[in-house]
């Protein structure tokens, strides 16, 4: 009967999933790409790009690494500067920051309310679909692998920091707010939507998470476009790594 209940969760979340989509992209009232980007971003976005794309190549093609306890802090570092060097890009080029990020379309409490419900109503069909691609444990990302494992509470704290709160925030800053918006208005919004989704799943490395990462990133775009707000992606984006993580920790225990 769990089992049963699982899929019929999974395929219902699957309907709300594509539900997004089409309120987003097909239902005939779409968000205007804005114009605060001009040439330049899309040489800066195109660069980025090649970089994220050569990461990805290196990653795949390499044995995956144990993740340590001391790397941590320079990945939160990397993560905040990396952030930091978007927004500074963004205030250089005059980008209206809280209209970029939706302050104005409603108040910042019902934005993340907002993302926080949407991920979870879609969560259950990214999982499940995850659950069916992944033959084992050994396929998990290894800073989830290590947040299982380790008994450091220090540790697991730190990283629940970069996960739920640094990594969405600078993730969500290049992904959705710069790289997709820059595209959308040049190469139009489902081409950039597909371009960066897969981009940005393939930068974490995991081969057989492809898809179910370059569906958590078309959910997140389609949050975006149908909300107005990047807040909506970000507390979207926070919801699903803060939600693994409970889960990660649940089943650790049983």
């Amino acid at each position: 009967m769990a089992l049963v209940f699982q899929i019929a969760l999974g395929l219902l979340s699957g309907v709300f999933f594509f539900a997004l989509l089409q309120k987003a992209y097909f239902a005939g009232v779409t968000r205007k790409a804005k114009d605060w980007f001009g040439r330049l971003d899309v040489v800066v976005a195109l660069a980025l790009s090649g970089l994220f794309a050569w990461q990805a190549l290196h990653l795949f093609g390499r044995t995956s690494l144990p993740f340590q306890e001391e790397t941590i802090g320079a990945s939160l570092l990397a993560q905040v500067l990396f952030a930091g060097a978007i927004l500074g890009y963004l205030l250089f080029r005059k980008v209206p920051l809280r209209e970029f990020f939706g302050v104005n379309a409603r108040p910042v409490w019902k934005s993340v309310a907002l993302g926080g419900g949407l991920m979870l109503a879609a969560f259950p069909f990214i999982s499940m679909l995850a659950f069916s691609l992944s033959s084992g444990p050994a396929e998990e990302q290894e800073a989830v692998k290590f947040f299982r494992e380790t008994s450091s509470v220090q540790a697991r704290c730190l990283l629940a920091i970069m996960a739920v709160l640094v990594a969405p925030i600078a993730e969500e800053l290049v992904f959705r707010g710069l790289l997709y918006q820059v595209f959308a208005g040049y190469f139009g919004k489902i081409s950039a939507m597909f371009f960066t989704s897969v981009l940005f799943a393939a930068i974490h490395g995991n081969i057989p998470a492809l898809l179910p990462l370059t569906l958590l990133a078309f959910a997140l775009t389609a949050g975006l476009e149908w909300s107005g707000s990047l807040l909506v992606s970000i507390a979207m984006h926070a919801t699903f790594n803060a939600t693994s993580l409970a889960l990660t920790l649940y089943e650790g225990a049983q």
